[in-house]
Parts: C-alpha cells; structure tokens; sequence
C-alpha cells in the first residue's frame, strides 16, 4: 500500500508538507472528483484547491500557491512525480497516476492513466506519451521531496510575497482583516522558531560532520599568514560567474573573509574580472570587528546576487546579477603523489604499476579539460561536484530542445548562459562559443561525460583509506585497492594474448588511415562485483571494444561503465542513451582520441546481447526495445567475417577475423552505417574481461619504426 500526502509551494525553493488529516481530505477528493475545485477551511481560513492545474488560493490574498502530492517510496522516503505541463513548468501528476508511477517504475516501458487518457511511460528516457494514438509527448521525472515538516495548517506566504499580495489587494479595494494580521504574525512567529530549531539542530549535527577547508586566494596579499574563515557550516568564500554569450561577457568576482592564523584580525577580500585575467582586488582590513567584516562580505553577495548569503543554499539566479558555482569545501585528503619517495615498496606488478600512473596522472585530466576550454581555474576538478556536473547536462538538454526546433530566443540565450554558469569556461578575449549546432552541443557533451568520470577519479583518490596507514602502504598499492578492480598483466606469449594481438589488428579498418597502434600490455579484468550480477543467461555473448579517453579510465575503473544519466540530452547517442561497443578495433579507438605518441586504452567487454533488434539508420529511441529484445545492433555495410570468429571455452564468442561486405547490410541498400555498433541499456548485460594498452602511431612513423626494427 503506498502512502500519498499533499505539498505546498511556500516561498522560492521551500516547499511545506501539509499534517496528515489535510493530506487525507485531499487525497480523498483528488480521487472522487479530479476535475471539480474543492473548498477547505484550515486554521479558519478558506482556501480553493485546483487539482487539474495544481494550486491552491487563499480566500482572503487571493494568492495562488502550486500544490504537489508526493508517495512514501521503499526506502521511506518521500518521492515528487511531475510532467513538464510548459516549457518551464513542471506540474505534478494526481495521487492514482502517482502511485501508479511508483509501483511500475521498474519497467522499461508502461502504461498509466493520465486525465482521462492512457499515457504511455519510460522513465528511463524521461519521456510520456498521451493523447490520442500518443500524439503528444513531454517530459517526466523523479525526485525525492525536501519539503519541510508542516508548521501551520494554513500555506504561509513569505515577508516578501505578503507585502505584495497586500498590496495588491489593496489597489482591488479589498479588507485585511487584523484577524488575518494577527493569525500571520503569530504564524511567522512558529516560523522562526521552526528555523531557529533547525538551525540549532543542525549545528549540533555539524560537530559530527567532517571538516570543512577554502583555499585563499593566490592574489591575497601574505596570503600564507590567513585563513578563509569558516563558521559552523559557513565557509565564507565564494566563486561568483555572470556569463552572457550574446553580449561576449564572461566574468568573474571573488568574495573572502579571512582570518589572521595567529590573531584575531579579520579581512573582506574581492577580486574580479574576465574569466583567464588576473582582474582587479581589493582587500579590506576589518581589525578585530567580525561582524563587520560579515557585514561587508554579505553586502557584497547580496548586491552582485540579489541573494542573501544565509539562503545561499536556495539560490536563486537573477536576471543581471550573477551566479553562484558550487563548491565541495568538504575537507579531503591530498591524493598522495604517484612519484612521492616511500620506504615501502609496491606489491604490484610493474606493468599495472605503469598503468595507474598513465590513469591517475591530474594534470593530464586538467589539461584534456583545458583543451575543450574547462575553466579549472574557478573550479578546480578536485572540487568539481555531481550537482554541478547535473546542472550542466540539463542546460544542455534545454539547449538541445532549442536547436531541434531551431528557436534562438531568449530561451535559448538563458539556457546557454546558464550551461557556461554552472560549467565554467575559459574563452580568453573570443565570444563564447554560442552552442547554436549539433556538433556544438556534442563537444559540450564529451567535455562532461569526461568531467563525470574525472570526478569519480578525484573522489576515489581522495578516499581515506581506514585498513592502513598512508606511511606503510605504497601510495600505487593505496590506489589500486580503492579501484575495487583486479588487473592481472597477460604474458605475451599466452594464447589469449596473441588472440587479442590478431583481433587487434585485423579489426583496424582502412580508412581509419590516420594513424596505427602498436599494442603494449594486455591486462586481465575482474570489476569487483560485475560476474554476480551480469546476465550471461541471455546468451549471445560476445567480447567487444569500447574505447574512451584516456583520462577517463580511472573513473571507469571505479564505476564501471555507465549509461548517460537521464538528465544528459540524446545528442551525440545515435540508438538513444546506452553502453557503445563495436567488433571494428579503430571503430572504438577513435573515440580514444589518438595523438602520435601518447598511449590509449581500450578495454574488451563479455557483452551478453541476447535477441538483438537490428538497426540501419539512426534511431535515439531505439531504447525502448521490442519484447523479446535485449539490445540493439547497427548494422555496419563492413564487418569481421564471421566464419573466422572465435568460441572461448566458457561459449564467450570473439569476432576477430578478416573484413568483409556484411550480408545483412547489403540487403538494405540506403543503409547509413559504415561499421557495426553493439548498444545494451542494461550496464548487467557487461563484464570488463580485458583492457588493452596501445600507442598510437602515425602510418609514417609506423613505417619508420618497423624499418629500424632489427
């Protein structure tokens, strides 16, 4: 039985749940009578409630409030089910259609009633389909409530909202009663006691909590003998970003208070400017009044945001002000130095040993993401957040939504602006680059899908690792047991080896002409915990390439690999959001991005594909698979021939042979794939078995090193 209860919207971020009789009523008249208003006297005040369009008005303000329901999901906690009804208005689904959600949420695909209609879902996809023959489609999600426990019967409007629904009423001739008056006061009152309880609680829960560290700025002055100061859960530093790609603005500004290590003496520090410059600074000494130095780095955050510092937590971005960038300020521990002198020797061998220094190597992460314009500068990849790397992607999908129906309004101007806010970049004195194309939009993509796994590299390392300490462990050792990843270097004269070596080099395709690969190390695979869940029940098992950048391995390790969240766009995933594998070795390597001379990793993947659908063309809802299919082939003109293929003794079918015209392609004579694809959207259906090291040569200098080669 799932258990349903009713939200109010009571000021910016801040939603209030209403007591459980409230909900109850709700509950019971959301169901008997969806479409008729429903009328509620609470605390001796008369409110309206619009279950279509989900609001609730005040009798006496006429203001309208947005309601919600939300379901007590398995793990107790309270889950927010909405549509998105406008292009910016996401409005929540009915208690039935709710619960209905929640309990077939687990499906790829269902059905549900949605006002009076069948609506159909895949909540992997984060889409509907409702109307007649599914005509219409929008998007769906899933959140968990942060809604407040209720502190009054009665919505309570915000000191802000109140002044000017009074006003308002006033201009309409209408009569505030003081009883009203009084009944809002007393409620303000439960408010701030409310808050203060809050805030008392979760002081006290802060002293349990792990430390919190800011950097101070390099521009400051002595900077070595301050301190950011912290408060509590306060750190008072903060990155501000306003980017405007129309209008080529892309600045910064930077407020501190400091603290003296030694003294009580405090500091307001700004500095500002475009984004790459050193900017202006300007240090303010406050002596030993911390309140005032409060009081100018407050001031200073409201005026450039329009946001109080204590709601910092609720920003919200307002139009000519600028934007916050979150930061983890959560204290961690220096990622020990791969090349630091150590008494303790490694007990691994050298081969995986070189490996992990070619994964974990930060300042090739910083400088792949410099090249796709990062701004590590302002935000730092060891403070890089998921909420941040979030925020980006839906930027990008409302960007993606523009540029497919090609409307570049304001929208459109907000949606980039915001994209370059929460993923800050650097452009030196060019315009930001305007996100107007496909292509465009895919660059952004790659940018975060490698921010993603940089950022399960960094919080790996950052790890405290409790069974030893750092002083008699191997710093290589250290990392490798927080990788939760077994490598085990293949011999090069072992049968499976030189099968990997043929597979290798007979799947390179010729026109994948730029460069070659000579292979380095074979690795063995076992992801802690992939072989009990992968399902090799499927059947159709076959060892495929994927390959990625290099700086993205160290957090493919960790993870495993993984579908794009349902936040990113469908750009860039031509059958839709899955795992990509290919038979055709250059086909993966190229998205290594090969340079001459520099290393790449691609890694052979058991994938059990079952009943495959087959694709021609390009289908980004190929997801949603027919009954009976577990993944999706696109189906290449050029292949391995499959007589060559083969079976491993554990029925693992390995398609290394020579390339040749694929009979199915040839079939379809308007086919647009030159190379064969593998996608499953189930991450159960893979098993790492092999990574494979390779260098990357250009056929020049291949042919240069095979002369000189005795």
């Amino acid at each position: 039985m799932f258990s349903t209860v009713w939200e109010y919207h009571h000021s910016r971020k801040r939603w209030i749940r209403y007591n459980a009789d409230i909900s109850a009523q709700l509950n019971a008249k959301a169901t008997e009578a969806p479409s008729q208003p429903f009328q509620m006297d609470i605390d001796n005040c008369s409110i309206t409630f619009d279950f279509v369009n989900m609001k609730a008005r005040n009798a006496v303000t006429k203001f309208p409030m947005e309601i919600r329901c939300a379901v007590l999901d398995s793990d107790s906690q309270y889950a927010i089910w909405e549509y998105l009804a406008t292009r910016h208005k996401w409005t929540s689904f009915d208690p039935a259609a709710i619960v209905q959600l929640e309990k077939l949420k687990a499906l790829p695909l269902f059905d549900i009633r949605f006002k009076d209609q069948k609506a159909t879902i895949s909540v992997e996809n984060g889409r509907m389909l409702y109307g007649e023959d599914d005509q219409n489609e929008t998007k769906i999600r899933r959140s968990i409530s942060d809604a407040a426990p209720a502190i009054a019967g009665n919505p309570v409007v915000s000191e802000s909202v109140r002044a000017n629904v009074v006003t308002r009423a006033s201009k309409r001739n209408l009569v505030v009663t003081d009883t009203v008056k009084t009944k809002v006061v007393d409620e303000v009152v439960v408010e701030k006691k409310s808050k203060l309880e809050t805030k008392l609680l979760s002081t006290a829960e802060g002293q349990s909590e792990s430390p919190l560290e800011a950097a101070v700025d390099d521009f400051v002055e002595d900077r070595t003998s301050k301190e950011v100061y912290i408060e509590g859960s306060d750190v008072y530093s903060v990155m501000l970003n306003q980017t405007n790609s129309a209008q080529n603005n892309n600045k910064y500004f930077l407020i501190q208070l400091l603290k003296h290590r030694k003294t009580d003496h405090y500091f307001t520090f700004f500095r500002w400017g475009r984004v790459g410059f050193n900017g202006q600074k300007n240090l303010i000494d406050c002596g030993d009044d911390l309140e005032k130095a409060k009081t100018v780095f407050c001031n200073k955050f409201v005026d450039k945001t329009n946001n109080e510092f204590s709601e910092r937590h609720n920003f919200v971005k307002c139009k000519g002000k600028y934007a916050l960038i979150e930061m983890d300020f959560s204290k961690k521990t220096e990622p020990r130095s791969l090349t630091e002198e150590t008494t303790v020797e490694s007990k691994l061998p050298s081969a995986v040993q070189e490996l992990l220094k070619l994964i974990c190597d930060m300042k090739k992460m910083e400088e792949a993401a410099r090249n796709l314009d990062y701004d590590s500068t302002r935000a730092p990849l060891g403070k890089l957040t998921k909420a941040q790397i979030k925020a980006g992607y839906e930027a990008l999908t409302k960007i993606e939504d523009c540029i497919f129906i090609e409307k570049f309004n304001k929208e459109f101007k907000d949606a980039v602006d915001e994209y370059y806010t929460n993923i800050p970049h650097y452009f030196g004195m060019r315009q930001p680059t305007p996100i107007r194309t496909l292509d465009e939009l895919k660059r952004e993509l790659e940018l975060l899908e490698m921010l993603t796994e940089i950022e399960a590299a960094v919080s790996n390392m950052n790890e405290v690792v409790a069974e030893a300490a750092p002083e008699k462990k191997n710093v290589l050792d250290d990392i490798y047991g927080r990788l939760k990843c077994d490598l085990e270097p293949l011999d090069t004269d072992s049968e499976r080896y030189q099968l990997i070596s043929s597979y290798l080099f007979k799947t390179h395709a010729p026109n994948h002409d730029s460069y070659t690969m000579q292979l380095k190390s074979v690795f063995a695979v076992d992801k802690h915990g992939e072989s009990e869940r992968f399902k090799a029940d499927l059947g159709n098992r076959m060892l495929l390439w994927h390959g990625s950048r290099l700086t993205n391995w160290h957090g493919i390790l960790t993870r495993g690999l993984c579908v794009a969240p349902k936040e990113a766009p469908v750009t860039g995933h031509m059958f839709g959001k899955g795992v990509y594998f290919a038979d055709m070795s250059s086909k993966s390597a190229n998205y290594c991005y090969p340079k001459h001379g520099e290393r790449g990793i691609l890694v052979l993947s058991e994938v059990a594909l079952g009943e495959v659908n087959p694709k021609f063309k390009a289908d980004n809802r190929a997801s949603n698979l027919p009954e009976g299919k577990s993944a999706v082939k696109g189906v290449g003109d050029i292949g391995p021939n499959p007589e060559e293929f083969v079976t491993l003794d554990d029925g693992v079918i390995v398609p290394v042979g020579t390339q040749i015209d694929q009979p199915e392609a040839e079939a379809v004579p308007d086919n647009d794939l030159l190379f064969n694809e593998y996608v499953v959207y189930d991450t159960a259906q893979i098993r790492m078995r092999y990574l494979v090291e390779v260098e990357f040569c250009n056929v020049k200098t291949a042919a240069k090193k095979a002369k000189q080669a005795p």
